[in-house]
């Protein structure tokens, strides 16, 4: 199972002016769990993405929010956006445990 986080792109830098897909190089991921600070997850999406697909097996389980940065191609990055909703990770299921007292006879 996946986390799918969307955004959309910015259409303007921070003074206003313009801003091309094609000027977009990536996006950096944040996440926070059960309210901490944000932290960069290492993930990324090209700059003409619209979302990012985060495996569950990579979050540690807890309630977590998700952010994102815009980095333009000559490495400028924005600030850090608004916070997603909040998605609960719940922690794996262990497996069951083997039968016991298992025995053979002949019949």
């Amino acid at each position: 199972m996946d986390v799918n986080v969307q955004f959309f792109r910015p259409t303007t830098r921070a003074d206003g002016s313009a801003l091309p897909v094609s000027d977009i190089a990536t996006y950096l991921i944040f996440s926070r769990l059960n309210g901490g600070a944000y932290t960069d997850t290492g993930l990324t999406a090209p700059g003409d993405a619209q979302s990012v697909l985060i495996p569950t097996a990579t979050l540690t389980p807890g309630v977590h929010n998700f952010a994102a940065k815009t980095v333009d191609v000559s490495g400028q990055q924005s600030d850090l956006s608004g916070g997603s909703n909040a998605v609960t990770i719940a922690a794996p299921v262990a497996p069951p445990n083997p039968p016991t007292n298992v025995s053979a006879t002949l019949q």
